[in-house]
This record gives structure tokens, C-alpha cells and sequence, in this order.
């Protein structure tokens, strides 16, 4: 009987593991797309102002013949070509979600990218990309890979 009490506590981590997302493994996704910059309006009290804002998107990674990356696949071909279809999109939605200036920073910020994911996933569905984040102005550079790929799916 003490066998099965002593298991107990095994079983209860395994099972909160099962319940935690797997970390991803080093190298996972595809190369990053830089769209265009885009001019967000957001209210402030003296009138409408405009905030540039640069968004990156990460082609989900897999694996196949036909990729645009080497651990890609043809679903990265198809987000590739949805590309222009999402930045008018982003820009529907960021037009009409009546932003302020404290939607750019902290914690904000990080809604405001959960919402444009969301916005993304909505508009092509899931598998195509793997995130998307808000560029800040002292960003690196994109690999070569990746530059020539935002040029090509613009």
C-alpha cells in the first residue's frame, strides 16, 4: 500500500507538466518578415496623433520540400502570399481600435501584440505563423534569409 501513496505525488507532476506548453526547442519557427511600417492614430486631448509602428511576423517553422526556409514547409508560401492580405488587416484593426498613447508601452504593449496575433490567426488561421512581435526602434537587423524574404511577400 505505501507504493501506490508514494506514487501519488509523481502522478499529480506529471500531470502539471502535461498541463504546461513544452518550452520550444532552439531554433523553432521560420524567418522573420518585416511588413511595412504603419501609422497607428491614437487620441490624445489635443486631437489625433499618429505613432509609426513596425510589426515582425514568424513563419511558422516545419519541414518539406517546398519551404522558403530550410525548416519550412508550403504553408510558409501560402502566409507568405496572405502577407498583404494581414497588413491591411493590422491596419483595419489598429484604425479602428481607438488607441492612447499608453497602448505602445508596458504592459499595454504587450495587449496591444496579443491583439494584432490575434488578429493575424483570425484572418489566415493557426500553423502559418508562429508569432508576432512590435519592432522597436533599436532593433537588430534581420538575417539576409529573412530581409529577402520581407521584401519577396510584401
Amino acid at each position: 500500500m505505501p507504493a501506490k501513496v508514494d506514487a501519488i505525488p509523481a502522478l499529480v507532476a506529471t500531470a502539471h507538466a502535461r498541463d504546461k506548453p513544452a518550452p520550444a526547442p532552439i531554433g523553432y519557427g521560420g524567418p522573420r518578415l518585416r511588413l511595412f511600417p504603419i501609422m497607428v492614430p491614437y487620441r490624445t486631448s489635443g486631437g489625433v496623433l499618429y505613432q509609426p509602428l513596425v510589426i515582425e511576423v514568424e513563419l511558422a517553422g516545419g519541414g518539406g520540400p517546398d519551404s522558403l526556409s530550410e525548416k519550412g514547409d508550403a504553408r510558409e508560401k501560402q502566409a507568405c502570399w496572405a502577407l498583404p492580405i494581414i497588413h491591411e488587416k493590422l491596419l483595419m484593426y489598429l484604425f479602428n481600435a481607438n488607441l492612447v498613447s499608453d497602448d505602445f508601452v508596458g504592459e499595454r504593449r504587450d495587449v496591444l501584440t496579443k491583439n494584432l496575433f490575434d488578429v493575424l490567426i483570425d484572418t489566415v488561421g493557426r500553423g502559418y505563423y508562429a508569432g508576432l512581435t512590435l519592432v522597436a526602434d533599436d532593433a537588430a537587423p534581420l538575417d539576409s534569409k529573412s530581409l529577402e524574404l520581407s521584401k519577396q511577400c510584401r
